[in-house]
């Protein structure tokens, strides 16, 4: 999925590259030309697996993603020009994936794929975490999926913010 920038002026995607594997860029729309045609510039170059489902920091300064570059599904951060690509989590073999940062920019929610006991097979929870991969939490039980995060309008900044997910009915 598409992601805007907070001030509106890029847009982050992920697409196919020549080789075959996905991976992150960000177009600048500022660089669009009348005949609508824009310059993109990659940001991740993975060698292996993908990198996909970018999501901005509230500031513009980073970037959180999802990528299996190590060979299990993880969350990563990057600043917004694709340098200083860090993992922030390990969910080997499964793994973690559809990041989304808090309206503060102090956490990021994503959801962890966790392999039940016995035959009930594969669960999807909502974790969240610091944006440095510190303090993680288990949110919600088995069925999350699409985490976002909610701020009322009308709440004043330092009340709680709300934290929306879909979880399966049973």
């Amino acid at each position: 999925h598409p992601a805007w920038s907070p001030d509106g002026k890029q847009i982050a995607f992920a697409v196919e590259d020549e080789t075959g594997l996905i991976q992150i860029y960000v177009v600048d729309l500022d660089t669009c030309s009348t005949s609508n045609e824009c310059t993109s510039t990659q940001l991740t170059n993975d060698s292996w697996g993908q990198s996909f489902e970018p999501a901005w920091s509230p500031d513009g300064q980073k970037i959180a993603f999802s990528s299996e570059r190590d060979g299990f599904y993880a969350i990563y951060t990057m600043n917004a020009d694709g340098t200083n690509q860090r993992r922030l989590t390990e969910n080997k073999p499964l793994g973690d994936n559809d990041p989304t940062w808090s309206p503060d920019g102090d956490h990021i929610a994503f959801i962890r794929w966790i392999a039940e006991a016995s035959d009930r097979g594969i669960s999807k929870r909502l974790y969240v975490m610091t944006s440095d991969g510190i303090d993680l939490q288990c949110v919600i039980g088995n069925g999350a999926s699409d985490p976002d995060w909610w701020l009322e309008l009308d709440e004043v900044p330092d009340e709680p913010i709300e934290l929306l997910a879909t979880e399966a009915s049973s």
